[in-house]
């Protein structure tokens, strides 16, 4: 979980000069930037960026990350890698077994290389063998992780996993775009912010926000609560992130200003 404040006294330094009836309306306005830096934060987070769609790298990185912790029964190459050193005898028969689509005795010759000293196991796809796998960075699965575990069905059980999992792309982000909407009102493309990101796709990412007041201050803490959102929005984001938010920031103030202007000339008819 993270936790971001966005602190009130920057607006009313901006608000400094203004009439007291614009300095009123700094609740409505912190809660619009709030929203605001929910969207860059959400663009800050992994994977980086505002694509129109999932990177094409993190979709590949996914992918070939699985493929390390487990592979399918009929994928002769990679499985012969993790046999051959057991029994070679062993290996070749299970080899022959499988390309004779004989997948009862494939698993019978499997239980008899574990027997014979073959620290692998197999059976359904295993998402927990996926995520112990997960000690690299970022929550990565290290690029010299083999695979230990072998599943006895085809290769689509492997791929509906992968597909499963691509679809979790994005959860992070949202994370920041549910903190937000909490707030109220909606974060959408006005904001930049693309649908794979959103909430709509991920509905289970979840962000809350709390608005806090002192005699001196207020304040809004925005909590991104998807769980590896530490990982994924690192210390040196969160500093990009209050960059790009400033100017953001900054314009939502004066076109604030320019309504209130707008509203007081309308009500001295025009004067």
């Amino acid at each position: 979980m993270i936790t971001m404040k966005f602190d009130k006294t920057r607006l009313d330094r901006l608000f400094k000069d203004a009439p007291k009836k614009m300095l009123v309306a700094a609740g409505t306005e912190i809660r619009t930037s709030a929203r605001i830096f929910a969207a860059v934060a959400a663009k800050n987070t992994l994977p980086y960026g505002a694509y129109d769609q999932p990177p094409k790298a993190a979709m590949d990185t996914v992918k070939n990350q699985i493929k390390r912790t487990q592979v399918p029964i009929d994928s002769l190459g990679s499985m012969w890698q993790i046999l051959k050193d057991v029994d070679k005898g062993l290996a070749a028969a299970f080899w022959t077994a499988v390309k004779m689509k004989k997948m009862g005795l494939a698993k019978q010759i499997l239980d008899d290389l574990q027997a014979a000293g073959g620290s692998f196991t197999h059976g359904a796809v295993s998402p927990d063998i996926h995520t112990k796998a997960r000690t690299g960075k970022n929550r990565s699965v290290p690029t010299n992780h083999r695979p230990s575990h072998i599943i006895t069905s085809a290769g689509k059980a492997l791929n509906t996993y992968i597909g499963r999992k691509e679809k979790t792309i994005g959860a992070a982000k949202a994370g920041w775009i549910a903190a937000g909407k909490s707030i109220g009102g909606s974060i959408s493309a006005r904001e930049g912010v693309k649908a794979w990101y959103n909430t709509g796709r991920h509905s289970k990412a979840k962000g809350t926000h709390q608005l806090i007041r002192t005699e001196t201050e207020t304040f809004l803490k925005l909590t991104n609560q998807v769980p590896w959102a530490d990982v994924a929005f690192p210390a040196s984001r969160k500093k990009v992130t209050g960059v790009e938010f400033l100017p953001a920031f900054r314009k939502a103030v004066q076109k604030r200003k320019e309504k209130l202007a707008e509203a007081a000339f309308r009500r001295q008819g025009g004067r």
